[in-house]
């Protein structure tokens, strides 16, 4: 009789589990509502606190400011004489500084003649010299389709310069480097050219194991004379 009260007693108990369960992840998603709700991340008028923005409006790249630009959808970088020195953004004063947001957002690159903008942007690569921003990578993930890539750099080639002699040389460049490199991760670049008092190069990177193309434009400072790692920009 005690074995059979201790265990309609068991049952009993067990049977308030999975109700507490419950209850506790129903507090807590509560919880994480009225979290964000209260957060900067979804309030529509939020303003960037000193550590998310420069004075100048460009990006910092610490934890504070990624959340930001991030955030935002997008990112600022100038490449002026007279942009925000790295102390301020959260950079290293010679260096190189790679950030890959959680989504894809835009990027908005400020040169000396004039603006460039991009879209999809799925990393930017921050290189530094002297104290200023010496160049930026941005790189567009193509959905791991050659033809959206291509068709990408395409529309930027014209106006940027670039030759339709010159794109066919970068798919010559490709297909060889597929071939020396069994096929499975290979690269091609164009040549660098003069945008907007700035110089403009680009890669075109082919992963067939992650089934990825990548786009990537790095935008340079004539006085930089800077090389980003594995890649020379002027």
């Amino acid at each position: 009789m005690q074995a059979t009260r201790s265990r309609a007693k068991r049952r009993a108990i067990l049977s308030w589990i999975p109700t507490a369960v419950i209850a506790l992840i129903c507090a807590g998603v509560v919880l994480g509502a009225f979290t964000m709700q209260n957060s900067w991340w979804v309030q529509p008028d939020a303003r960037p606190a000193a550590d998310q923005e420069a004075a100048d409006g460009m990006s910092i790249f610490d934890v504070s400011g990624v959340h930001w630009f991030t955030r935002q959808g997008v990112v600022k970088v100038s490449l002026r004489a007279d942009s925000t020195a790295t102390a301020e953004l959260g950079l290293e004063s010679d260096g190189s500084t790679r950030i890959e947001p959680i989504v894809p957002i835009d990027a908005v690159v400020l040169t000396p003649d004039g603006v460039l903008t991009f879209d999809s942007v799925s990393s930017i690569d921050v290189a530094t010299a002297e104290g200023r921003v010496a160049s930026v990578t941005i790189g567009q993930d193509g959905n791991g389709a050659w033809t959206s890539a291509f068709a990408r750099l395409q529309t930027v080639a014209e106006s940027w310069g670039w030759t339709p002699e010159q794109l066919d040389a970068l798919v010559a460049d490709l297909a060889a480097a597929s071939r020396e490199g069994g096929g499975t991760a290979y690269s091609a670049d164009l040549p660098a050219v003069d945008v907007r008092g700035a110089r403009a190069s680009a890669r075109m990177h082919v992963d067939t194991a992650a089934a990825s193309t990548t786009l990537s434009f790095t935008i340079a400072v004539p006085k930089a004379g800077l090389l980003l790692p594995g890649r020379r920009v002027w």
